[in-house]
């Protein structure tokens, strides 16, 4: 399957929305109490969503023939965000992608490292692309996460 990787246009911003509700609630909110699903919902909602792009971060947006099947969303050039793949496509390398992606981007720009505060189903996930784990895993409103990192030469 051939994946193109671009910017976000604005056009585009409500099925980013949707990809990432659709795929948190699969793959996520199952290790979440109310609290954390609550306090997800509201960090993607579509004012917030255009704050944060307003405010320092991206999103690179994964299409297969004119199909969106991924996202990732970075704070700062420095920062993942959110990472999410349509349902319908995971296992297929699209996250492996995107990371791959924005740490090409990056290092271009000499940024050292990219962090990302992983959901509990996807540290290894993040493992697998080389990133490690920072500290024990959180809980901070409701968000279950652990602090990972990749160093980028």
């Amino acid at each position: 399957m051939g994946i193109t990787i671009n910017l976000v246009s604005s056009n585009e911003i409500g099925s980013v929305i949707k990809l990432v509700k659709d795929s948190f609630d699969t793959q996520v909110s199952p290790n979440y109490a109310p609290e954390g699903i609550h306090e997800f919902y509201k960090y993607i909602d579509l004012n917030a969503t255009n704050e944060r792009l307003s405010n320092g971060h991206q999103i690179y947006v994964a299409s297969s023939d004119e199909l969106m099947v991924g996202i990732i969303e970075v704070r700062n050039m420095n920062h993942i965000s959110m990472l999410f793949i349509h349902n319908d496509f995971r296992g297929l390398g699209i996250g492996t992608a995107l990371i791959k992606y924005i740490v090409d981007r990056f290092r271009i720009q000499n940024v050292k490292t990219i962090t990302v505060n992983s959901a509990p189903n996807s540290v290894d996930f993040y493992r697998k692309q080389g990133l490690r784990c920072m500290e024990e895993e959180k809980t901070i409103n409701g968000i279950r996460f652990t602090r990972m990192m990749i160093e980028i030469m």
